[in-house]
């Protein structure tokens, strides 16, 4: 028999997981989308809170974790949050910030919601998606 590849060079679940990234540092975006891809996980990116409530109406498959900047322009990441739930409950979230001053939802303690700070490590980031996507 073969061996198995170490859980850190392989997705957590074997069925595919759908990722939102909004973010609108655009070399941001870009790196962690491709990070996340070959990681072996569906991303769908956005640059800011309107084009990912769009994408969101028009992905017919499950979006199971959504990763957003907390402070972006017109739409912040907890509004976005919560206009994704009307139509995605089961969605959870990784919000990112560099903004240390700016607060974040309460919800941001519960199981299916996390915070990182940028900067941060992918391999951080990628930690805690399997933790919410278990």
């Amino acid at each position: 028999m073969g061996t198995q590849p170490p859980a850190s060079e392989s997705p957590f679940s074997s069925r595919a997981v759908a990722i939102l990234l909004v973010e609108d540092e655009e070399a941001l975006r870009e790196s962690v989308c491709e990070y996340l891809r070959m990681q072996g996980y569906t991303v769908l990116e956005a640059a800011n809170g309107e084009a990912a409530l769009q994408m969101a109406k028009e992905h017919a498959g499950p979006i199971d974790l959504v990763i957003t900047d907390v402070v972006m322009p017109k739409m912040d990441g907890p509004r976005l949050v919560s206009e994704l739930a009307k139509s995605r409950p089961e969605a959870a979230v990784v919000y990112i910030s560099g903004h240390g001053e700016h607060s974040v939802p309460a919800a941001a303690g519960s199981p299916k919601t996390a915070l990182l700070h940028k900067p941060f490590a992918l391999k951080t980031l990628l930690r805690t998606i399997r933790r919410l996507v278990a």
